[in-house]
């Protein structure tokens, strides 16, 4: 039993992986595509839409998505009647995003956008809702091949519409939309989605702890937005698309690390709902998070050793000077990790206002020092900005879970891996000592090998143990 809750979240975490590095990695590798196919000016605005349609889709899907999982999952719930409450919610959402074009276009940055906005917001929360039922009815194999699916659709359509129709940024909208909403429809059908919603009886109840369980999640969302796209708008507000289009390439290194979380996060949210519902076992939650803790500053420290030279080769000419603004980020995107993993606990707990709670403080420092600093210090203020923000949803996370759930963490460990990291970050990016740069950053990264060795021996053996029992099984059968 102590092995399977393990080995099920390895498992889930393999299945996820297969599905989710595809449609992850394809906005990291069309970067390439988009900076030597688009100007700054057109990437930027191309990111602006999807900003904004970011902004509403919590309003106008209810985050419905997240009580999909945490109800379906339970075994006191009927998943037919679940799916119904989601598609009755979904109804006047997607009727009110279309009718909101006009406003859209009285925003003028994005004029004449609206319907795309409108058609990638609603794309998206069909995609959210038909991808958790998948993930709750446990169709985890379903969930991978059509997000391959969603991959494939994706980068297809981003060569024909910007490379052979030559469309700019209508192409790379049009490509996003199609990525959503035909693998949704295939899921939809596969899964039974219309059947068990029609078959299943109306809970009023069930309707009312969904809403209640979604409501706070509107507002932490709506904070991760503050957080992850607010301040785009005051690139383009304070300085210009071009300069968006910059950050916009920037945000997108960080994905090689993020691609790591969500797949992970997927698994996770799963795995410490039913463990949480079952045993409460704290040496799983403080072994995932060590483990996982510590695979999140290695990756962090050779992305941040190999940045320049990598982001020459990676981003067309014009967006070189871009990578200035990524060590602040990759902090960001580390810490952010640490604040989803915390997050899923309290999904499980049912705290949900406190995930609400602990997001509008940091979307409140990035808003802060954005207002603050990108009119004097510019681009690079967005950076920071996020950096600081994504440190404090994560500190302030670990710290309020142990209110609610405590859990062994070696604090002092935890400290000292994140000082190594900040301290190389700040020598990669004052990027005074020319070659010493990679001399220290490759020294930071011996001494993370070296002081968490214990744990990186025993992350390996855990490993090799769970693939020969994987292997002994798979013979016996």
């Amino acid at each position: 039993m102590e092995k399977n809750k393990y080995k099920k979240l390895i498992s889930n975490t393999f299945v996820f992986t297969i599905g989710s590095v595809g449609s992850k990695l394809i906005t990291f590798f069309l970067v390439p595509l988009h900076t030597n196919v688009l100007t700054k000016g057109e990437y930027g605005l191309a990111d602006l839409v999807n900003s904004i349609s970011n902004v509403i889709v919590p309003f106008l899907g209810l985050v419905i998505q997240d009580a999909i999982l945490r109800f379906a999952l339970s075994k006191s719930s009927n998943k037919g009647s679940v799916i119904k409450v989601a598609f009755i919610l979904f109804l006047p959402g997607m009727l009110l995003c279309f009718c909101l074009i006009p406003i859209f276009d009285l925003y003028p940055p994005v004029s004449g956008w609206g319907f795309y906005i409108a058609a990638l917001s609603f794309s998206s929360m069909l995609y959210n809702i038909s991808f958790t039922y998948a993930k709750a009815k446990e169709k985890n194999i379903l969930y991978s091949v059509a997000s391959i699916l969603s991959t494939l659709i994706i980068a297809s359509t981003n060569i024909l519409l910007l490379v052979c129709f030559n469309e700019g940024v209508r192409g790379y909208l049009v490509a996003n939309i199609l990525g959503l909403f035909i693998p949704s429809m295939v899921v939809i059908l596969a899964t039974h989605s219309l059947k068990d919603a029609f078959l299943a009886p109306f809970d009023k109840r069930l309707m009312k702890e969904m809403v209640l369980y979604s409501l706070p999640l509107i507002a932490n969302n709506l904070s991760w937005w503050i957080l992850s796209s607010s301040d785009k708008v005051m690139i383009e507000y304070f300085l210009s698309t071009g300069d968006l289009g910059l950050y916009t390439a920037a945000s997108k290194v960080p994905a090689l690390l993020t691609v790591i979380t969500t797949i992970f996060a997927s698994a996770w949210t799963i795995s410490s709902i039913k463990e949480y519902d079952e045993g409460k076992d704290k040496v799983f939650f403080s072994n995932v998070f060590k483990y996982y803790s510590l695979l999140l500053f290695l990756a962090s420290l050779v992305i941040i050793f190999i940045l320049k030279p990598f982001m020459q080769i990676y981003v067309g000419a014009d967006f070189y000077d871009s990578w200035r603004l990524v060590p602040f980020l990759i902090i960001g995107a580390v810490f952010y990790s640490f604040g989803s993993f915390f997050g899923a606990i309290f999904g499980a707990l049912k705290k949900n206002s406190v995930c609400t709670i602990t997001t509008i403080i940091a979307g409140f420092i990035n808003i802060v020092v954005n207002l603050v600093l990108i009119p004097r210090i510019g681009l690079i203020a967005a950076s920071l900005s996020t950096g600081i923000s994504y440190i404090a949803i994560g500190v302030i996370r670990m710290f309020f879970s142990r209110r609610y759930f405590r859990f062994d963490i070696d604090f002092l460990r935890f400290g000292i891996n994140s000082l190594v990291l900040i301290l190389c970050t700040l020598f990669v990016f004052l990027d005074i000592l020319n070659i010493y740069i990679y001399l220290l950053s490759s020294l930071g990264l011996l001494f993370l090998i070296l002081f968490n060795f214990q744990d990186l021996l025993g992350l390996f053996r855990f490993i090799k143990i769970f693939l020969m029992r994987k292997k002994e099984s798979n013979e016996t059968n």
